[in-house]
């Protein structure tokens, strides 16, 4: 489980994430779109919000720019990134246990 810590009321852009399969493989996201969720304790969701390719020349990349409801207030979630692909199968990342621990300062 990876940790990103951002302070409250900020609404910067994370740095990209690549994503990658089980076996460590990248994943090509072309033609395909992502959301970036985040969801509380107890499993209630706090925000999700369609992600961007983050590079063009690395479709395996996506990033999210939070905005200001996002992070205003302290709190930590468990943060994941949802990839519906072109043909329509949608799969988890990272995948589960291991979200993303989004820690707002």
């Amino acid at each position: 489980m990876s940790t990103y810590q951002i302070r409250s009321g900020d609404t910067i852009t994370m740095d990209p994430s690549t994503l990658t399969n089980r076996a460590g493989a990248t994943i090509d996201l072309t033609s395909a779109t992502a959301q970036f969720i985040a969801d509380d304790w107890t499993g209630t969701n706090v925000f999700t919000h369609s992600a961007v390719i983050a590079n063009n020349t690395n479709p395996a990349q996506l990033k999210y720019t939070f905005v200001a409801g996002d992070t205003a207030r302290k709190t930590t979630l468990r943060a994941r990134w949802v990839v519906t692909f072109s043909g329509g199968a949608i799969e988890t990342f990272p995948t589960a246990p291991d979200d993303l621990l989004l820690v707002v300062l």
